[in-house]
């Protein structure tokens, strides 16, 4: 590094493969996940306390740090869309939900969108962790996702 053109000593900096962590509605990186309904009209609408999810929803939250893709995204380009190599195990309140696809989407730079079904038996403000399995992964990011315990019947 160097600051008013005098360079610092060198010093020993420490990057890891993945660091998952979820972004969040209030941009702090704790609170309620950016999670969104991956299908019907309130795709727009985060999930919230005044808009909860539901068991057996499948949403879409966008996060970071989920390591490699396939192909591997480029430098200094837009992607086109790229599954993470290695997909992320996710848990709502402690219960293991199901990860249907990570991906940086196409156009997307350094933000993973992770679609995921609510598993049942979650409910209330319920911690949504995610974990990609490394020898030197600290513990997993966690942040809330407002969910019910009533499953939403199916729309037609």
């Amino acid at each position: 590094m160097t600051v008013n053109g005098t360079p610092s000593a060198p010093f020993p900096t420490t990057l890891l493969a993945t660091a998952p962590a979820f972004q969040t509605q209030n941009g702090t990186g704790t609170g309620l996940a950016s999670a969104y309904p991956s299908t019907g009209a309130n795709q727009s609408t985060p999930i919230s306390l005044t808009a909860p999810a539901h068991s057996g929803d499948t949403l879409l939250a966008y996060a970071v740090g989920l390591g490699p893709t396939n192909p591997a995204t480029p430098t200094g380009k837009a992607p086109t869309i790229a599954a993470t190599t290695t997909k992320p195990t996710l848990t709502v309140g402690g219960v293991s939900a199901t990860v249907n696809s990570a991906v940086i989407p196409v156009g997307g730079v350094g933000v993973y969108q992770v679609n995921f079904t609510v598993p049942t038996g979650a409910q209330g403000t319920a911690p949504l962790r995610s974990r990609i399995l490394a020898p030197s992964r600290p513990a997993p990011s966690e942040v809330c996702l407002q969910t019910d315990s009533a499953a939403r019947p199916p729309t037609r």
